[in-house]
């Protein structure tokens, strides 16, 4: 592309730049590709008082996978990674060539159309929380499949353990948020179920109890809140129990997931926005169609199902290298994102926020797993313990270096970071 002076070349470089960026928003990679679908050259800058359309407008295309425009990014020369998790991890979610739709398809309109599995009767929620158990004092470790390994030989304490599903090492915790739903003054116990199960019961101060249900591989499928009136909040409840070491991803049965909306409507960063438009983003509904209600841990295991989802990054949270310690100086960092999400619970108290660990790639695999995970419980008890959100509410995953948003194998703050997410109709039949 010829330019008759500098400063026409220098404004023609910056409208190639600019248009760059909205193409990579629509999810076109390249200058050239953009051109073609376009169907010419970038406009020219516009001048005081023109209108031109905004880009964001034009269809999405199915065909390549979207980018974003990373802030704060440390390594310019370092390629940006596909803003959905599913296409970086070469999973073979999705990968039935038939299956794969032609363009993306319409996203629902609230969550009532997400989930289309009935929410129990009242005797089904019954005779989850109130038949009678076997008291135990907690319960059992559960010993990690054959091919899985401890996270931490020399912690006994520590529950979690590395397994490989599909082409990612996860990092799987029994009995998760079992610890952090209880506070000192609360009272707990635990009571063994048929078929394996165990019943945790929390009863707060004030009567409100929380009552979590495991299978017997330590996976959340139920957790429901009673208040002291009696009104009953569900907040997890997958309703078979016919699990059993079933760690395969269950996004394998889907087909690829497009992104149906631009980028900038699916990726929040928190620290360009305000308490409202953060709370405004969070009560979009998911994407499409939930084919039926999942464990907690099936999601969190699923790039594939939590690409439905859209995200808020905390973008201005930052860690010490090697750390899971937030300083006083940055818990303000999660001050917007904790108020909307207290506004949200304030008007629906039964919705589930699934908060995310990354690390960068500096680093062995395993030990970034474990400091991701670490992360995001840091996270999460600080969102209780500062901004009273109720633990129960609240889920935590560590992904390690499994989902780069900048591709570099060197320190990059961009890829350090914390996400939230609200799963809530993934993970029960219906809104609460």
């Amino acid at each position: 592309m010829s330019a008759s002076s500098g400063g026409d070349a220098e404004a023609t470089a910056g409208a190639e730049a600019a248009f760059l960026v909205e193409c990579n928003r629509l999810g076109i990679a390249s200058l050239d590709e953009c051109l073609a679908l376009m169907g010419g050259a970038p406009a020219a800058p516009a001048q005081p008082g023109e209108v031109t359309a905004p880009v964001g407008d034009a269809p999405l295309d199915p065909s390549v996978q979207p980018l974003e425009t990373v802030p704060n990014q440390e390594t310019p020369d370092a390629a940006v990674a596909p803003v959905l998790d599913s296409a970086k991890d070469g999973s073979e979610a999705g990968e039935t060539p038939e299956a794969a739709p032609a363009e993306p398809a319409t996203p629902p309109a609230s969550d009532a159309e997400v989930q289309p599995t009935a929410p129990p009767t009242e005797e089904e929620v019954t005779a989850q929380i109130e038949t009678e158990g076997e008291r135990v004092d907690a319960p059992p470790a559960i010993e990690p499949p054959t091919e899985a390994r401890r996270a931490r030989d020399d912690d006994e304490d520590d529950r979690r353990f590395f397994i490989n599903i599909g082409v990612n090492i996860n990092i799987f915790t029994p009995y998760d948020d079992r610890d952090r739903i209880w506070r000192e003054d609360d009272e707990v116990y635990y009571e063994r179920l048929e078929n394996d199960r165990y019943r945790q019961t929390v009863i707060r101060p004030n009567g409100t109890r929380v009552i979590t249900v495991w299978d017997r591989d330590g996976e959340i499928i139920r957790r429901v809140k009673v208040l002291p009136d009696g009104t009953r909040i569900i907040l997890v409840y997958y309703a078979d129990d016919d699990r059993d070491n079933d760690w395969r991803d269950p996004g394998n049965d889907l087909p690829p997931f497009y992104l149906n909306v631009p980028v900038n409507e699916y990726v929040l960063y928190s620290e360009s926005a305000d308490e409202g438009s953060i709370e405004d983003f969070f009560i979009q509904p998911p994407l499409e169609v939930a084919a039926r209600v999942y464990t907690v841990d099936e999601v969190k295991r699923s790039a594939r199902l939590r690409d439905t989802v859209r995200r808020v990054e905390i973008g201005d949270l930052t860690f010490e290298t090697g750390s899971a310690q937030i300083g006083r100086d940055q818990v303000g960092s999660l001050g917007k994102v904790a108020a909307a999400m207290l506004q949200i619970l304030e008007r629906s108290p039964g919705e589930v926020f699934l908060i995310e660990g990354h690390t960068d790639a500096v680093g062995s695999d395993e030990s970034n797993l474990v400091l991701s995970d670490d992360r995001a419980e840091a996270v999460a008890r600080i969102m209780t313990e500062f901004y009273e959100i109720p633990p129960e509410n609240l889920t935590t995953q560590g992904y390690g270096e499994s989902y780069l948003k900048v591709e570099t194998e060197n320190a990059e703050r961009a890829n350090r970071r914390a996400t939230v997410r609200r799963i809530t109709s993934l993970v029960a039949p219906s809104a609460s």
